[in-house]
């Protein structure tokens, strides 16, 4: 199986590259961080493809498209939309640049790299979008632009599996809960947030689990359509 996954270079992404090469795939990876994705290049062969680029800045985008999916690029089984920004903020307080690579990340990256890579999907090939729990349920203020995002992305994964479907490509969304990734080292202004989610359910996702779960979402047979998935560690309500 060839897969094109997002984010790849920490966290849910990154492990599951690791899971997919380690077992035969073949997996074109993106990530915007060079350092990173040439040590991901060194430790796992010629089965991972790296593509370097930061999603927030819609010239990295347009240069993917048009140069790494453009001419000579293979056929995928699968695309999992894994990248994402997450910020801690009010939708007023939240800079307008801020907002911008925030939804340039989420979703509009997303319906880019769709576009582009619909054509190269295999025949009953996939789409994975990883969402969030948020997207239903906006438990504090600070959470409504991630929140916004995500709503936004699972609205378009719903779209998309419509338009999708005479063609027999599977559009599927997983919706973790709490994970334990480095994405919340990088959101400023959550640390006492985060300190209360943990007492409240100690064990959160591991990635590993949220990677292992995104790997049976693939291997389902072609005439299983695993349309929609939502994750929780033990002890989150919602």
């Amino acid at each position: 199986m060839r897969v094109f996954v997002t984010g790849v270079t920490s966290g849910i992404g990154r492990s599951l590259l690791t899971r997919l090469v380690s077992r035969g795939d073949e997996v074109w990876g993106l990530g915007r961080r060079p350092k990173a994705l040439a040590a991901l290049q060194a430790e796992l062969g010629d089965r991972f493809t790296p593509v370097c680029a930061d999603l927030s800045r819609p010239e990295d985008l347009r240069r993917v498209v048009e140069g790494d999916l453009g001419e000579g690029c293979p056929d995928f089984d699968a695309v999992v939309h894994n990248a994402a920004l997450c910020v801690w903020s009010g939708s007023l307080a939240l800079e307008q640049a801020r907002w911008e690579a925030l939804l340039q990340t989420n979703l509009l990256a997303v319906v880019a790299l769709t576009r582009a890579l619909v054509s190269k999907l295999t025949d009953k090939g996939q789409i994975v979008t990883v969402s969030s729990v948020a997207a239903g349920h906006v438990a504090h203020p600070a959470f409504g632009p991630y929140a916004l995002t995500k709503a936004a992305l699972d609205h378009f994964t719903d779209s998309l599996r419509l338009e999708l479907s005479p063609q027999g490509i599977r559009v599927c969304s997983l919706a973790p809960g709490l994970v334990d990734t480095e994405i919340y080292d990088k959101v400023d202004g959550f640390e006492k947030m985060e300190a209360r989610l943990r007492k409240g359910v100690p064990r959160w996702l591991s990635s590993e689990d949220v990677a292992q779960t995104l790997t049976w979402m693939l291997d389902q047979p072609a005439h299983l359509h695993v349309a929609r998935v939502t994750l929780l560690p033990t002890g989150q309500p919602r």
